[in-house]
């Protein structure tokens, strides 16, 4: 059975199933597609090439939601635009100070960078 492509990921079919919550795709067909999820697995893989055989699969923890959607019998898919999602561990932080004029109070507090967000901690 196959496993997740993401180096790190522990996930594996025999042992993580769609009861945990987890579905696999295989890479696209599209060679245009197939070309972006091979270069995004280099470079989470840090490998120069990496090549996708035919049982290679991603699980759906590298996906945003909004890439997925369920069909009518309940079958997750990607939409064609999904592309894997490279995993930040190393969040960056940064420390806000930011002054009330009215009150004159200041607020501070660390907020945690993310791509498209801002966390406040």
């Amino acid at each position: 059975m196959p496993k997740c492509s993401f180096k790190k990921c522990k996930n594996h079919s025999s042992q993580t199933l769609k009861k945990d919550g987890v579905s696999y795709f295989r890479f696209p067909r599209d060679p245009r597609r197939r070309k972006k999820w091979t270069s995004i697995m280099a470079t989470e893989r840090s490998e120069e090439l990496f090549k996708p055989n035919h049982s290679s699969v991603i699980c759906s923890k590298h996906f945003l939601e909004r890439d997925i959607y369920i069909t009518t019998k309940g079958i997750k898919r990607l939409n064609n635009t999904a592309l894997p999602q490279i995993e930040k561990n190393d969040q960056e932080y940064i420390y806000v100070s930011i002054e009330d004029k009215s009150s004159g109070d200041t607020l501070n507090d660390n907020c945690s960078l993310q791509p498209g967000k801002i966390v406040s901690r």
